[in-house]
């Protein structure tokens, strides 16, 4: 067993996780990706990347996760373990949907948590506890 990481360092993860996937999703259709195998498999890469990192904040900050609802861990992790152990039978425009709904969802929901963490520095600096 690996040592935890600090839980910023998760966050970050997914945050490269997520820009991984709008990098390579930028400015092409569903066709264009349909089209393009080296695309295909560089956005199933980062999905599995973005989705080993649920496990780790479950197994090692149980209580923020379930502070934070608004990132579905143990979907994503379903997401990761399904395309790893499922490559041979990738439905590449379930990913597509992923990386258009799902992904921005995931971008969205960890700028609130950095936001709120800003607040809370703030607030924790003067002598204060905001409530989330």
């Amino acid at each position: 067993m690996s040592k935890a990481l600090p839980l910023d360092d998760y966050l970050e993860l997914l945050r490269q996780g997520v820009q991984d996937v709008t990098t390579c999703t930028c400015g092409i259709d569903l066709e264009r990706f349909r089209a393009d195998r080296v695309r295909q498999l560089a956005v199933v890469k980062a999905i599995e990347n973005i989705g080993e990192t649920p496990g780790d904040v479950l197994a090692d900050y149980p209580v923020f996760a379930e502070r934070e609802k608004s990132i579905a861990w143990r979907a994503w992790k379903g997401a990761r373990n399904r395309l790893a152990h499922g490559y041979h039978s990738i439905d590449y425009d379930l990913v597509w949907g992923m990386a258009e709904r799902d992904v921005p969802k995931l971008g969205q929901a960890l700028q609130e948590i950095a936001d709120f963490e800003v607040v809370r520095l703030a607030f924790r600096q003067a002598g204060k506890t905001p409530s989330k």
